[in-house]
C-alpha cells in the first residue's frame, strides 16, 4: 500500500507526464490477535489488540470489532470482576474474518473470611465440623492457603473434637487475614458416680460427711 508515482517521457523531447495511483489494502482476510490465552486476577485489566491484514499482508483495520462473554469496549479493553473463564473475539463485519482467544480471571487476594458455626456448643467426646470461606474484594471465593486452628482439637479440615469440658477458639486463616469462633465443650452424661469416704465407721452420735 502507498501513494506512487507514474511519470512517461517521450523520448525525442523529453516530454513527460506524471499520474499518481493510491493503493490501498484489500479486505481482511486474518485478524492477528493478541495477547492469547492470558490470565489476570479480578479487578485488573487487560488490553488486547486486533491488526487486520489482507491478502498481500498489508494492514486494514477498518471494520475490526471486539466482543466478549466479559466485558469488553471498542478499543478492546476487557475489564471483571468475576471469575471465570472468558473468550474474546476480533471480528471484521465485512469479510467475517475473525480470531478470538480466552482470558482466565482468578480471584484476587482473601480481604475476609466467612466462618461458621459461630459459638457453637458441644457435649464432651462429639465433634464439631466448622466451615471457613475466603473471599477477595468482589466476593470471589478464595481458599487458597486456608488452615484451621484451635486451642482444642482441630484437622486441616475444621473437624473439632475434644473431651475437655472448656471454651476453645476456633482460628481460621488464609495468609494474614484470620476469623475466629468459640466452641463450648460440656459435660457429657454421667457414667460414674465417685462417693467418698467407702465403708467408713463411726461412733453412735457423730456426723460423718459424704461426697459424690
Amino acid at each position: 500500500v502507498g501513494f506512487y508515482s507514474i511519470t512517461s517521457t517521450e523520448a525525442g523531447t523529453g516530454v513527460t507526464n506524471t499520474s499518481y495511483v493510491n493503493v490501498t489494502a484489500g479486505s481482511i482476510s486474518r485478524i492477528d490477535l493478541t495477547p492469547q490465552a492470558s490470565s489476570i486476577v479480578a479487578g485488573v485489566n487487560q488490553s488486547f489488540t486486533a491488526i487486520g491484514y489482507d491478502a498481500f499482508n498489508n494492514v486494514n483495520n477498518s471494520g475490526i470489532a471486539y466482543s466478549s462473554n466479559g466485558s469488553i469496549d471498542s478499543t478492546g479493553y476487557f475489564d471483571s470482576v468475576a471469575t471465570g473463564l472468558y473468550s474474546v473475539n476480533a471480528t471484521d463485519a465485512g469479510t467475517g474474518a475473525v480470531n478470538s482467544t480466552t482470558i482466565l480471571v482468578t480471584a484476587d487476594a482473601v480481604v475476609r473470611i466467612a466462618l461458621t458455626p459461630i459459638d457453637s456448643s458441644i457435649v464432651a467426646g462429639s465433634n464439631q465440623s466448622f466451615t471457613a470461606t475466603g473471599y477477595d474484594a468482589w466476593n470471589n471465593v478464595n481458599n487458597s492457603g486456608l488452615s484451621f486452628a484451635s486451642n482444642g482439637s482441630i484437622n486441616s479440615s475444621g473437624y473439632f473434637t475434644s473431651t475437655g469440658a472448656n471454651t476453645y477458639q476456633v482460628n481460621a486463616t488464609i495468609g494474614s487475614i484470620v476469623n475466629s469462633t468459640l466452641v463450648n465443650v460440656t459435660a457429657g452424661s454421667i457414667t460414674q458416680i465417685d462417693l467418698t469416704p467407702v465403708a467408713t465407721t463411726i461412733a453412735a452420735g457423730v456426723n460423718q460427711s459424704f461426697t459424690a
